[in-house]
């Protein structure tokens, strides 16, 4: 009787051990994949954005909300793409463009973010004036792209997918040249460190 209660317990305990293993290297296995996909860090940051949207500091409001538009523009542009490409109709190269537009709006994102954490309120303000008219243009590039991914739904053919991203392409390089031109000049106040 002693045998049979002493095996018992021998394979109860190693039953017990194996089932807390697997549920370590489970949960172990489960975390690493929810920190690597950036879960996590995607959902802090836009509640950040979305309560500095609310702030009661008019410069951390505009400059906050600058950001959420970038973003909400840079998540539909995608979605549109990947409408399109799951529909099978023609892109052209309105994906390269697309990547043009998504670098050049992670490019506002940043300088945005780093306007955001200046101490001086009234400087924030003049960011965020700054700062406007780019975001501007850019959700308007990312517009036209998404029209123009709407329109090419309509079967219009390849040549208008050529006229759009000869049009938009033209568009991106003249915001290359204003943003080049503006920022290269000395004593410029929007590439002071």
């Amino acid at each position: 009787m002693m045998e049979f209660l002493l095996q018992l317990l021998l394979i109860g305990g190693l039953l017990l051990l194996v089932s807390a293993l697997t549920l370590g290297f489970t949960a172990w296995v489960v975390v690493r994949k929810v920190r690597r996909s950036g879960i996590i860090h995607r959902t802090r940051e836009n509640g950040l954005m979305a309560a500095r949207s609310l702030s009661s500091d008019t410069g951390v409001r505009r400059l906050a909300r600058l950001r959420l538009e970038l973003y909400r523009s840079v998540q539909a542009t995608d979605r549109f793409l990947a409408a399109a490409r799951s529909a099978g109709h023609p892109v052209g190269d309105l994906p390269a463009v697309a990547a043009d537009l998504n670098r050049a709006h992670l490019s506002l994102q940043n300088n945005i973010r780093i306007a955001e954490q200046e101490p001086d309120r009234h400087v924030r303000a003049s960011h965020a004036v700054r700062f406007r008219q780019q975001t501007d243009t850019l959700t308007g590039l990312s517009a036209q792209l998404r029209q123009t991914l709407l329109q090419l739904g309509d079967d219009v053919g390849s040549s208008a997918t050529l006229n759009a991203e000869a049009h938009l392409r033209l568009e991106l390089e003249g915001l290359n040249a204003w943003r080049d031109s503006y920022s290269s000049k000395p004593g410029n106040p929007t590439t002071a460190g």
